[in-house]
């Protein structure tokens, strides 16, 4: 995932917690990770144990009559629904559809 902002400390083995990214090195000496990473994280959990898995389809490419249908593999965007209006806000592209340009 590509976040907002940086990690709160240079090497920290987690993506979370996170300052703004114009924000001095060093401050704020404690920052809360928001509470919906959080619950983003537990129904994630959730979702994998009930379900065992994402849902995903192997790359295939498949003719049936005139038709050719395919199946690409796992993007971003095949987290559950709930999960990816969670972590949305937290986002640099919210979607894997949504390209971000840099100059």
């Amino acid at each position: 995932m590509r976040w907002k902002g940086r990690p709160v400390a240079h090497g920290q083995p987690l993506a979370w917690p996170r300052v703004p990214e114009r924000c001095p090195h060093g401050y704020p000496l404690t920052v809360d990770i928001p509470t919906a990473i959080s619950t983003a994280c537990a129904e994630l959990a959730i979702h994998l144990l009930t379900t065992g898995q994402l849902t995903t389809s192997h790359v295939q490419t498949q003719m049936v009559g005139d038709t050719m249908l395919t199946y690409f593999p796992t993007i971003a965007d095949e987290l559950p629904k709930h999960v990816r209006r969670l972590i949305e806000p937290h986002l640099i592209a919210s979607s894997a559809n949504t390209a971000e340009v840099t100059f």
